[in-house]
């Protein structure tokens, strides 16, 4: 370990790797001669040789003069002082000629406009480069700087002295915001950085790191080695300012900053356990049936589902039973229509459901007055949204009661849908059996009186042979028959000649007969529809 940490230390001193692990070699064995050298690394002399000079040009190396000539190491105390001194020297050289060098840049790009350079893309290699770049990106900081890191890189990002920049543009009245994944290991870290930026959680999907300043430059790590490690070479940033990729990654990070939960609420749950507020956006049907389940399996005490078709409900009939028999109380506000009418006669008496009479493709989960799960389709784009925000869920909560209020018993729908299929049946099998016969036919039809009024009846026909010879049918559809007499004697009083007839699979009373006898109106019924269509048949007039 020795070994590696001093190589490590002589490469950031500026030493290739070759030329560090010789040095190193030179002080474990001492003086020794090029043939050495060039047997332990599997090389010739001459690149031995060739080492071995520019380790002597460094001061690293020095020669012992005889047959064979040797090389020994520069005890590394001389070697280290000597780096430092010339650090600080050409550290003082720039600082000394820091306004004249600027001014010959100056004089350079002088009328060179921003717009029509190149964009630039740059690697640095090694988490020193890489953080001495990220000093120099928020030293050019205009308006705001936005940070997109682990917790860790954060606290070696405070060993650096970073912390401490950011707490001065704060203080000259620019914008930190920083986007971290947050857990108990790192609250004191994120406490620290509360004092002087905007932080909030998000889920990393692994060790990256993102740096925007203004709208102007990024610093992109895609794969970060987030050990605690000050010298690794493994961090390796891309800088660009190119203002497309800029702007992409910026808009990112907005996107996600207004989703994601700051960080004070984020540390109360880990120390209280009380769950963050918060919205989550999910772009696939799997994502949203894993959450549907989630939030369904640990209900306590009511879930209300708005669904388009029963089917669409990522659950079986008998896990929902399973909750049911935990106690919790199941609404259902779904499409009751022929398409899905056997999937609701399935559903036991224990769950709520009501026909939902808007018409919406909006799926909605409630879950205890606490979770609310949406799942819509926009342009064939699958989207759902889950949030625990309060006013979020109050305000979707009263969405459901508002449709829930509106909505129709499920026994009474199931009966309406019934006597729809049967006019439907009644009504096709009648038209059959006319047009056989050469009626000409209207469905709906309507007829018009001498006044220009309308009137609307569900089958019209005229006489093939005799086109003033006219009848009209009407078909129960449920109700009264008594009411449905009165409606037809209205219309009958208005138009002349016309033969009034109602079907119906339910037979009449002697009220009813009496009334329609009085008014000339036939009544047909039958117990199916083609013994309807027939007797229907034998009534149709051939003159008036």
């Amino acid at each position: 370990m020795a070994v590696q940490r001093l190589t490590r230390k002589l490469i950031d001193l500026g030493l290739t790797e070759e030329e560090a692990e010789i040095y190193v070699f030179l002080t474990q064995t001492g003086p020794a001669p090029a043939r050495m050298v060039a047997l332990r690394f599997e090389t010739n002399r001459i690149r031995a040789y060739r080492s071995l000079n520019a380790l002597e040009e460094k001061g690293l190396v020095q020669r012992i003069m005889g047959r064979p000539m040797k090389f020994t190491a520069t005890p590394f105390t001389e070697v280290l002082r000597k780096s430092i001194r010339e650090m600080r020297h050409r550290l003082a050289d720039l600082e000394e000629n820091e306004e004249v060098t600027i001014g010959d840049w100056e004089n350079l790009t002088r009328g060179v406009e921003r717009s029509l350079q190149e964009p630039k893309f740059r690697i640095y290699q090694g988490r020193q480069q890489v953080y001495e770049l990220l000093v120099q990106m928020i030293e050019r900081a205009e308006t705001e700087i936005l940070l997109v890191t682990t917790t860790r890189d954060l606290h070696r990002l405070s060993l650096w002295g970073i912390d401490d920049r950011f707490r001065a543009l704060r203080t000259q009245g620019k914008r930190v915001r920083v986007l971290t994944q947050i857990d108990e290991e790192g609250i004191d870290d994120i406490e620290h950085y509360l004092d002087f930026a905007e932080v909030r959680h998000f889920d990393l999907p692994s060790s990256v790191r993102f740096a925007i300043i203004d709208e102007r430059e990024a610093l992109t790590t895609a794969a970060l080695d987030d050990s605690m490690s000050m010298t690794t070479r493994a961090d390796t940033g891309i800088w660009t300012d190119a203002s497309s990729y800029v702007m992409a990654m910026r808009i990112f990070c907005e996107t996600v900053w207004g989703l994601i939960p700051e960080a004070s609420s984020i540390i109360q749950y880990l120390r209280t356990g009380r769950v963050p507020q918060e919205i989550r956006t999910y772009t696939s049907n799997e994502e949203f049936r894993r959450t549907f389940r989630r939030l369904i399996e640990r209900s306590e005490r009511r879930v209300d589902i708005m669904v388009r078709r029963i089917r669409n409900i990522p659950m079986t009939t008998e896990e929902l039973l399973k909750m049911r028999g935990r106690g919790v109380r199941i609404r259902i506000l779904t499409k009751v229509d022929l398409e899905n009418v056997d999937d609701l006669i399935e559903l036991p008496d224990q769950i709520e459901v009501l026909h939902n009479n808007a018409d919406t493709d909006l799926g909605l989960l409630l879950v205890d007055g606490r979770d609310i799960l949406l799942n819509f389709t926009q342009e064939s784009i699958e989207r759902s949204v889950w949030s625990n925000m309060i006013a979020y869920v109050e305000t979707m909560t009263q969405v459901f009661e508002d449709y829930w209020r509106t909505g129709e018993l499920l026994q009474v729908k199931l009966l309406d849908l019934k006597e729809k299929q049967s006019y439907t049946e009644i009504s096709g099998t009648i038209i059959r059996r006319l047009k056989e016969n050469n009626w000409t036919l209207e469905a709906p039809g309507a007829l018009m009186d001498a006044l220009g009024t309308e009137y609307i009846f569900d089958i019209t026909a005229t006489n093939p042979e005799r086109h003033d010879v006219r009848f009209c049918i009407d078909i129960m559809k449920g109700g009264n028959a008594y009411n449905k007499i009165f409606e037809m004697m209205a219309k009958l009083t208005d138009l002349e000649s016309v033969h009034m007839i109602l079907a119906s699979m339910k037979p009449y009373n002697e009220a009813e007969e009496r009334l329609a006898g009085l008014y000339g109106i036939k009544l047909v019924h039958a117990e199916t529809a083609e013994e309807l269509a027939s007797r229907i048949e034998t009534e149709a007039p051939t003159d008036i």
